[in-house]
């Protein structure tokens, strides 16, 4: 999910996320409220410095290159951020999103890099 309007890259730090009906909908009596929790940051894999089409990685390593430099955010991760994982929370199950809808951060808070365990269980 894309959204316009907040300063770039605001939800990096936030933990939660409301979608209400936009007024269009509001009119029309379709009145929901939508809220997600947003737990983790989510990494910015190598996939981006493929070539699609040779199958082989640039060998400037571009886009990764430049986003190693500027969105590595968590403490001992390596992985530049990419967004966020967004997780609904009860309230939102059974509902629908549009596009449209007004979007709402809140609830601002610290993520952490989980390191891998060494072992597989």
């Amino acid at each position: 999910m894309y959204v316009s309007g907040p300063e770039p890259f605001l939800e990096v730090n936030m933990t939660r996320i409301t979608l209400r009906c936009s007024q269009q909908r509001m009119k029309e009596k379709m009145s929901e409220t939508v809220e997600f929790s947003m737990p983790s940051r989510t990494p910015r894999c190598s996939l981006p410095t493929v070539d699609p089409k040779l199958g082989e990685r640039s060998s400037s390593n571009q886009p990764l290159k430049y986003l190693m430099s500027k969105f590595v955010l968590d403490a001992g991760s390596k992985s530049p951020v990419l967004g966020m994982h967004v997780v609904p929370l009860g309230s939102a199950l059974g509902k629908t999103i549009r596009v449209g809808d007004e979007v709402a951060f809140h609830t601002p808070g610290s993520h952490h890099y989980n390191k891998r365990p060494e072992k597989e269980f």
